[in-house]
């Protein structure tokens, strides 16, 4: 045999099974890195806040919930637990059967202070409950002295929790935006600057609007502190045909939600609707808005 035809066939060969895994690698190396930009794209979650149908949740709570995982809500954010208050086992088993996550909770300041933070943290870390939020506290708006008063258990808080794996926050109304400390600023400027960079702003962006605010420039302002954002319909001008529905307000939410994935840090975009125009059903008024929101997450491909 031609030994120098048997070394190039030979050679060919090998160069053949090198291109061969040099390919297979190559694809591999696409097909992961696909799958990663695809996980990325879709690390978050749309939620509902539960009070947006609470006359629905004082007559069947597990009905509600149930119709929530069905319009494919991928998690709900607490505002109270009716007849669960004491049951976090049982709430859990609830939760995970309908294939829902607990994506934050509206907490009172009290239930943060240190004599009650224990009871807090060991009810919600039954039910994987990581982010506790205060609705309300009219110290954070008063006077700077209310204020510091507010921020100071906002802030012991934040380092108790953070030992558990959990984070506190604060939610807007009209008034954080309204008036601040000083004609410069606002109250819920005056938060950001004093809380720890832990401390969640879940910003509820129809109040900010409403309270003449760009929601938008609230996200960027204070990068990674829009762990969860409340998507609340901000109405400006019903005459021009705006209805209270998220997508049908008037308002950018393609950009707001491009903010939050970029500079906000969102986790969670938690529906929260108090309108139900035109005699619909609570429920019937968030699912409105939950379908508008993914048809503007699914334009933008995420």
């Amino acid at each position: 045999m031609n030994r120098g035809l048997f070394k190039q066939s030979t050679i060919q060969l090998l160069k053949k099974d090198v291109m061969k895994k040099l390919l297979l690698v190559l694809i591999t190396a696409l097909l992961m890195a696909g799958c990663t930009s695809s996980n990325q794209q879709k690390d978050f979650g749309v939620s509902v806040q539960l009070w947006s149908i609470r006359d629905q949740m004082k007559k069947d709570f597990e009905g509600s919930l149930k119709k929530l995982s069905d319009m494919g809500m991928d998690g709900v954010e607490f505002a109270g637990y009716y007849h669960y208050t004491n049951k976090p086992k049982e709430l859990k088993k609830l939760l995970d059967d309908l294939n829902l996550e607990a994506a934050a909770a509206h907490v009172k300041t009290k239930d943060l202070l240190p004599e009650n933070i224990a009871k807090t943290i060991a009810f919600h870390k039954a039910i994987d409950c990581n982010y506790l939020i205060i609705p309300a506290d009219r110290r954070v708006f008063k006077d700077k002295k209310s204020s510091n008063e507010a921020i100071a258990i906002f802030n012991q808080a934040t380092a108790t929790l953070k030992k558990h794996g959990m984070k506190a926050g604060y939610h807007n109304h009209r008034k954080e935006f309204e008036s601040g400390p000083s004609k410069d600023t606002t109250w819920w400027d005056y938060l950001a600057q004093n809380t720890d960079k832990e401390f969640i702003l879940q910003q509820d962006v129809g109040w900010t609007w409403k309270a003449g605010k760009n929601a938008i420039d609230y996200v960027n302002k204070y990068p990674n502190r829009t762990i969860t954002a409340h998507f609340r319909p901000g109405i400006t001008d019903t005459t021009k045909g705006y209805q209270p529905f998220v997508g049908e307000d008037g308002q950018d939410w393609q950009k707001l939600i491009d903010a939050c994935l970029k500079n906000g840090g969102t986790e969670w975009f938690s529906i929260e609707q108090t309108d139900y125009p035109g005699g619909i059903t609570s429920i019937q008024a968030v699912e409105r808005s939950f379908n508008n929101l993914h048809k503007i997450i699914d334009e933008m491909g995420l």
